[in-house]
């Protein structure tokens, strides 16, 4: 039989000796669990529609991120190959914020030039819609995107910019 003189209460013993690192990771855990609990948030609020946009950030980069991590896996950094061996198929609006990450993707995290991440997003993302009617189409507070993605709002800008600019020659 064991006698304990001094006991701890639960919270105590929880997070007296745990490590720094293990707290930064249960917290991205409890972020993680928070955008994925409830899909489809009612979009009445705008806590709601915020909650709608980090999920469909979440899981777009989160597969773009997958997916580029299976590719170098068997292909190296061959970018040649990219638009070869994955294919993302966006059906309706709602995964389009895929066309900034796969760029933001490329270009900050691979080093890949604005032209070649371009080249390669054309050619590897494609894009099917449905739906017709305005109200089923999604979108988004410019500022609360480019709040939430500023990067993202960024290379969308700049694709913009330059479409507009095609469109006027």
């Amino acid at each position: 039989m064991i006698m304990m003189t001094h006991t701890l209460g639960t919270h105590t013993l929880r997070s007296h000796h745990i490590p720094p690192h293990i707290h930064k990771a249960d917290e991205a855990r409890r972020r993680a669990a928070m955008i994925t609990a409830v899909l489809y948030p009612n979009d009445a609020t705008d806590e709601g529609r915020l909650l709608r946009l980090k999920q469909q950030y979440f899981f777009t980069s989160a597969s773009l991120q997958d997916a580029l991590v299976r590719f170098k896996a068997q292909h190296g950094t061959n970018w040649d190959k990219l638009p070869e061996k994955v294919v993302v198929q966006m059906n309706d609006t709602h995964p389009t914020s895929a066309v900034a990450e796969l760029m933001r993707l490329l270009i900050d995290n691979e080093g890949l030039t604005w032209e070649r991440a371009w080249d390669l997003t054309k050619r590897t993302l494609a894009f099917t819609n449905h739906t017709v009617m305005p109200e089923a189409l999604e979108k988004w507070n410019v500022n609360v995107y480019g709040q939430l993605l500023p990067r993202n709002m960024q290379i969308i800008e700049r694709i913009n910019e330059e479409w507009l600019a095609e469109m006027k020659v």
